[in-house]
């Protein structure tokens, strides 16, 4: 994979294939192609043994978010919460929200939550208090 490393922003380099035309368009002007070798979300939580219950998942990976998202395995790792960068991409936005309600994630916070979408499981203590 080619990753476009901003080095004057190095918040907004990501993926080339997955950027965006986005409010940090500008930003990656001045930028530098590097060949990198990736590794899915799964592998990455297998590898380093983690618990199969998970209390929090942010992905803020600048425009891939919903394609690392759809790859975990959410039948093995059971995750209370997620944080998902969004930049306001509607389409990106709606495909995660989707997703995660699918697999019963209710979105909090939309109303107030600027550049990330906040989703708890429906079975969530948290969730309980706030939506009761």
């Amino acid at each position: 994979m080619i990753f476009e490393d901003c080095y004057k922003c190095p918040e907004v380099s990501g993926l080339k294939r997955e950027l965006e035309i986005d409010h940090n368009h500008f930003l990656r002007k001045e930028s530098r192609s590097i060949k990198v070798k990736t590794v899915s979300i799964n592998d990455l939580l297998e590898e380093h043994n983690a618990p199969k219950n998970i209390d929090y998942i942010s992905i803020d990976t600048e425009g891939s978010e919903f394609n690392i998202l759809k790859e975990l395995d959410l039948n093995k790792y059971n995750v209370s919460i997620f944080t998902i960068e969004h930049n306001f991409i509607e389409e990106k936005r709606n495909k995660v929200k989707q997703l995660l309600e699918k697999n019963n994630y209710f979105n909090v916070f939309e109303k107030i939550s600027a550049f990330d979408g906040w989703y708890v499981k429906k079975n969530n203590p948290v969730f309980n208090i706030l939506y009761k």
